[in-house]
């Protein structure tokens, strides 16, 4: 079968659950992507190696109508697999679906109203114009029922939208294998060689909690720990705030390319993910988090079910508000050699069996049948 993948925003990192889900499904089928820039071209981290892609160039409304004609357009395949409610990605995969007559499943990961300027804003010339603002977002959630079947990234998803199947992110961990890296040659051709690394992998945004981990930091006071960040862009307004704030205990890396990943990730002593409970946390398992355990290193989260359900006794949890916790957590981790590998080899062993390409593409395979049977 060939699976037509559509993304309504190539140019963020809203593209990286397409990509993944594109390089689970490349292993059974044939795939290829479609999807709309909006003035950033393709998001610059993804590998687009032996993938098929397509893509259009946004723009606001009016003008957006006749593209969106345009994407339903160079949509071809058996199944069509949107990723996320979106006007630009579930909008268009229905129009083609009732177009080619083939089954439409749709993907969600994100709550995506919550990062729309909500409500009271939306009156707003430019949101009015927006495709994919909130009342379109609004519309496509509406519209959930229409798909012949719903993939979610967690129970959350599930329980709001009363159904849907679980698909968590996944990872190449035959390519993800921190036995081909060695993280102290890493750090020495970084220059980073004597320091103790936490480090934060992609791209920062406020409701992410970095700011706790470099409150911790500067509780803990040491010269040899700093926080790293990779994927710090620096046209994002956010990262000039975290520069002020973190001075000495901060370095920032810009984004860097999927295949690097395994290399960052290496040079770490511990990863920390400290989610806020908020609006736009809600249900998200941040890939983050299986690139950290597909590598086998030690991890902290905020307590939050959602981040506990992905991880389970692979790491350790503090509550969101004690900074004081966090810092305990850190340090134990950094001065235990033992302990911290012990972490690193729960996490990597609990993600080849539940978060591997092929755990997921196994998923996808049989979900793909269903609606491909139920169609005839």
């Amino acid at each position: 079968m060939k699976i037509c993948i559509i993304s309504g925003n190539l140019g963020s990192n809203a593209f990286g659950r397409a990509w993944i889900l594109a390089k689970a499904v490349q292993l059974n089928h044939e795939v290829s992507i479609v999807g709309t820039e909006w003035g950033k071209g393709i998001w610059s981290v993804a590998d687009l190696t032996g993938l098929e892609l397509k893509s259009v160039k946004g723009d606001l409304l009016p003008a957006y109508r006749k593209i969106f004609r345009e994407t339903v357009d160079i949509v071809e395949g058996d199944i069509i697999y949107a990723v996320k409610p979106k006007l630009s990605s579930f909008g268009v995969g229905l129009k083609a679906g009732k177009k080619l007559k083939v089954p439409v499943v749709l993907d969600i990961d994100d709550d995506e109203t919550a990062f729309t300027e909500g409500f009271w804003n939306c009156w707003k010339p430019n949101s009015l114009r927006d495709p994919n603002a909130y009342l379109s977002t609004r519309l496509m959630e509406s519209r959930v029922d229409k798909a012949d079947a719903l993939t979610v990234i967690s129970e959350y998803f599930r329980n709001k939208f009363g159904r849907g199947i679980i698909i968590p992110h996944g990872r190449d961990t035959e390519a993800m294998d921190p036995d081909k890296f060695e993280g102290e040659f890493e750090k020495r051709k970084r220059g980073y060689e004597g320091l103790k690394l936490c480090v934060f992998l992609g791209t920062p945004r406020k409701h992410k909690g970095i700011e706790k981990i470099l409150s911790a930091i500067r509780i803990l006071n040491r010269k040899d720990l700093k926080l790293l960040i990779v994927g710090a862009d620096s046209n994002n307004s956010y990262i000039q705030q975290l520069r002020e704030t973190g001075g000495n205990d901060l370095i920032l890396e810009p984004p860097r390319p999927f295949s690097e990943i395994p290399e960052w990730l290496s040079i770490a002593d511990v990863v920390v993910i400290p989610s806020e409970s908020g609006a736009q946390s809600r249900g998200q398992v941040p890939a983050k988090l299986i690139d950290a355990m597909a590598m086998g290193r030690p991890i902290i989260l905020s307590d939050i079910p959602v981040l506990r359900e992905t991880a389970g006794e692979s790491a350790l949890y503090f509550n969101e508000n004690d900074i004081g916790q966090l810092a305990v957590m850190v340090e134990q981790i950094i001065d235990d050699a033992h302990f911290a590998d012990d972490l690193g080899i729960k996490a990597r062993t609990r993600c080849i069996e539940l978060f591997s390409l092929k755990a997921m593409s196994n998923k996808l395979n049989g979900i793909f049948h269903s609606v491909t049977k139920a169609a005839l």
